[in-house]
């Protein structure tokens, strides 16, 4: 909603500002921590423009920081 005043700085009108033009998706990333992906990741990824190779190196980042983790709970003394 967009106020607008006059020079007096009293209201003259209220406007709804609605622009069909800015709608907005949501496009869910979802990995678990064993690095299984959905098969619409790909999908996903294309649609936000990313390389296309982005999907195997998420998955490499999460399975090398689960195998640090459960490192350091076999090494915990």
């Amino acid at each position: 909603m967009v106020l607008q005043y006059n020079n007096n700085n009293k209201k003259k009108k209220k406007k709804n500002n609605n622009n069909n033009n800015n709608n907005k998706h949501v496009i869910p990333i979802v990995i678990s921590s064993m690095g299984v992906i959905p098969k619409s990741l790909s999908q996903s990824l294309t649609r936000l423009n990313l390389h296309p190779n982005t999907d195997i190196q998420l998955q490499k980042s999460i399975i090398l920081g689960t195998c640090s983790i459960v490192r350091n709970l076999l090494n915990y003394k």
